[in-house]
């Protein structure tokens, strides 16, 4: 319901039908009823996430009046210390959400909910928190590469590169960073966007981490309907994009899970040139509208 409530909102739908696809998007895609069926948080991650960004996309540096009050930034640092309980899917956002807000309390707020949660947990186990960090960091050699789906990690490993895949990881995000702070007046829920698909591409995930896209979805669902700047091709671009990631997120598991390899291999090839189609697409209309806004600015001053 979070979800579905906040997506209409931001994809600027204006017609029952376009309510009803983005309200009802997240319900039929293999990755939510995978992610259900198995127990994982994918989708308390994402409610959290989007949950924090339409809080704080408001609120970037403008004067006094962009600052919205510690209540909303207690609010949405607890958004983000919850969507941060799996933090492989979601460092890229939260870094580019607080990156966009150019305050600092948000940055605060949430290190101090984070650093005390993470406090919490550790109490109960026998180790120490350094010790539980380091065995965090190092559980890449356990991992099941074999099982992941799209990510750095799995090509890396069919590429047979040795070394730490940590520190591939480490790359996008230093990559991300430079590229959101550099455009951090764009548009909040375009460079959001963009951090989802780095955020599922960055690290290690399965199937069920494809949740994470339907920020992505969403956005792009904007950009092809209702985003004024937009128009012609760049309409047409982003809707079969959105067709085309819709339909391959109704992938059956038995696709996702390697159970006939042909399958498995045409959907892996399918999401991997759709999303880092997506992930060029979304970068270069970042940019393009960030430009024109620049030039309208300029023009008006």
């Amino acid at each position: 319901v979070t979800i579905g409530w906040i997506g209409v909102r931001v994809s600027g739908a204006r017609s029952r039908a376009g309510m009803a696809f983005v309200a009802l998007l997240v319900l039929p895609l293999g990755a939510t009823q995978i992610t259900v069926w198995i127990g994982q948080l994918g989708l308390h991650v994402v409610a959290a996430l989007i949950g924090a960004t339409a809080l704080l996309a408001g609120t970037k540096p403008r004067g006094r009046e962009a600052d919205p009050g510690p209540a909303v930034d207690v609010a949405a640092a607890a958004l983000l210390t919850v969507s941060l309980v799996k933090p492989t899917l979601s460092v890229p956002v939260v870094v580019t959400i607080l990156l966009i807000t150019g305050r600092w309390r948000p940055w605060l707020l949430t290190g101090l909910f984070y650093s005390a949660a993470s406090l919490v947990a550790a109490a109960f186990q026998d180790a120490s928190l350094a010790a539980l960090i380091q065995m965090w960091l190092g559980r890449e050699d356990v991992m099941q590469l074999a099982l992941g789906s799209v990510n750095t990690h799995l090509w890396l490993d069919w590429l047979g590169v040795d070394g730490s895949l940590l520190a591939a990881s480490v790359i996008w995000l230093i990559a991300l960073v430079s590229w959101t702070w550099r455009r951090r007046q764009a548009d909040p829920w375009l460079l959001v966007a963009v951090a989802a698909l780095v955020g599922r591409l960055w690290i290690h995930h399965r199937a069920f981490d494809d949740v994470l896209l339907i920020i992505t979805l969403v956005v792009l669902y904007r950009v092809a309907t209702y985003a004024p700047e937009a128009r012609g091709a760049v309409k047409v671009a982003a809707a079969v994009l959105v067709a085309l990631m819709y339909a391959l997120g109704h992938a059956p598991y038995a696709w996702l899970s390697g159970e006939s390899p042909a399958r498995w291999l045409t959907t892996e090839v399918g999401r991997t040139a759709a999303w880092l189609t997506a992930l060029g697409f979304m970068v270069w209309w970042t940019d393009r509208v960030t430009a024109a806004r620049r030039g309208t600015g300029a023009a008006h001053g």
